[in-house]
């Protein structure tokens, strides 16, 4: 039987694989917000967000847990910091995601848990504590 921290180290080896989400998927709603409630201004504000925030992704080197927490404390400080709404914000990313490359259907059909993200989530905000 394997330690917690080895569980973690391959929970975390296992994630590496969903780095490929981009950085617009983790504010598809706000995206969507500002097209259709805002003006040209809301959006060109919102795509600069998007793309300082994966400069800092790419400087970084984050992987998909250091991406969802950085959204979370730097672009949504209001919400809550916890593991669940952490994970929260990855499964609905993957959703998006899924969504453009596969359709809805499918992206219904891949519907992640956050469950399986939000033990490595804890680790790392324990970290930054």
């Amino acid at each position: 039987m394997s330690s917690p921290a080895q569980r973690i180290v391959q929970l975390e080896t296992r994630l590496s694989g969903h780095d490929t989400l981009p950085t617009s998927a983790f504010f598809d709603i706000e995206l969507h917000q500002a097209r259709t409630f805002g003006g040209a201004e809301d959006v060109l504000e919102l795509d600069a967000v998007i793309a300082e925030v994966d400069r800092q992704r790419h400087e970084g080197r984050f992987d998909l847990i250091d991406t969802a927490i950085f959204i979370s404390k730097q672009c949504f400080p209001d919400d809550a910091q916890d593991p669940a709404a952490v994970a929260g914000r990855i499964v609905g990313a993957h959703w998006v995601h899924d969504r453009d490359q596969h359709g809805q259907d499918q992206a219904w059909h891949r519907q992640r848990s956050g469950h399986e993200f939000e033990g490595v989530i804890a680790a790392r905000l324990a970290r930054t504590s």
